[in-house]
């Protein structure tokens, strides 16, 4: 029984094309990866009781698919927010959020705005639901927020703890549409050109006939007067 050679070098040479292999594969992913979080857009939640004047920080948004999102909320000022909201709650007045958009490689920011009832959030345990419009780069440029309670009638009571769960939707809007102004003010011109060049085009009814309008109310007139002569 005869046994071929072991010829180690042609192992060597697979090595090391497949480790090179591995090492540009590993490259690609890590540059991939780097430039997707250069280019992601960051999303600050920001909150303010009763008024638009003193906004603070609330949490981050993170946008987990095309149509669900995440709000990581602080936790060390809850105590704070409830206490406020129970206030706010307490004289019938509303609860604001802006929710900015950053785009960490050019700076650019979209800021969004929208409030609701402070009594009805106060009274859900700080539970809120958001619907999220994006736009075709991800910026949130609107957003509605809502309670699922409604606020109760006479005196608010105190909940002795809430729960601050919220639920983030997304909705990707595509640009609608542009009107054809274009096309509207290039026939509005033609119109005003042939009018140019017609006058009679852009004279009214009265304006047109007024001449035979008057010859036959001027006949109806004297047939009135010569009819009861002849009689």
């Amino acid at each position: 029984m005869s046994l071929r050679p072991f010829k180690p070098h042609r192992v060597m040479r697979m090595t090391g094309a497949s480790v090179a292999i591995c090492v540009v594969v590993v490259l690609f992913f890590v540059t991939l990866s780097v430039t997707a979080s250069e280019s992601a857009l960051t999303y600050t939640v920001e909150h303010s009781f009763g008024s638009r004047d003193s906004f603070i920080e609330r949490g981050t948004l993170n946008l987990l698919s095309k149509n669900r999102g995440k709000l990581i909320q602080n936790t060390e000022h809850r105590s704070e927010w409830a206490d406020s909201l129970y206030s706010v709650a307490s004289r019938g007045g509303d609860y604001f959020v802006r929710i900015t958009s950053t785009d960490p490689s050019t700076g650019h920011q979209v800021v969004a705005e929208s409030f609701a009832s402070a009594c009805s959030l106060y009274v859900s345990g700080f539970s809120d639901s958001f619907i999220l419009y994006t736009n075709s780069e991800g910026f949130v440029y609107a957003f509605s927020m809502a309670s699922s309670l409604s606020c109760p009638k006479g005196k608010l009571p105190i909940k002795s703890s809430l729960a601050f769960r919220s639920s983030v939707s997304v909705a990707n809007v595509d640009k609608g549409p542009s009107p054809l102004t274009e096309k509207f003010i290039e026939e509005k011109q033609k119109k005003e050109e042939q009018e140019a060049q017609d006058p009679e085009a852009n004279k009214s009814f009265l304006e047109k006939y007024w001449i035979y309008i008057v010859l036959f109310v001027g006949m109806q007139i004297v047939s009135a007067f010569i009819a009861p002569q002849k009689k």
